[in-house]
């Protein structure tokens, strides 16, 4: 234990770094693996936990954004009608 002034420097540097660690690249890494999953109950369920994972750890994490990623479901079609 280092401390310094009465203070746990090693806790607080452990504290300091194992905040908000995961990044867009670890989403976008995790949605791949997932989407290599074939269809079923494992990956509805893995995708759900993980999403619950990073939007907990990051607040701007987009679920729907990462279900079409991992493979879920369908991109909407923005095709606008002319009339």
């Amino acid at each position: 234990m280092l401390t310094k002034d009465g203070i746990d420097t090693t806790q607080a540097y452990f504290n300091k770094a194992t905040q908000s660690m995961l990044t867009k690249k670890h989403f976008i890494k995790a949605a791949e693996y997932v989407a290599k999953i074939p269809e079923g109950k494992l990956k509805r369920e893995l995708s759900k936990c993980l999403a619950s994972v990073f939007s907990a750890d990051n607040p701007n994490f987009d679920h729907w954004r990462f279900f079409i990623a991992c493979g879920l479901i369908k991109k909407p079609n923005k095709k606008r009608n002319k009339k």
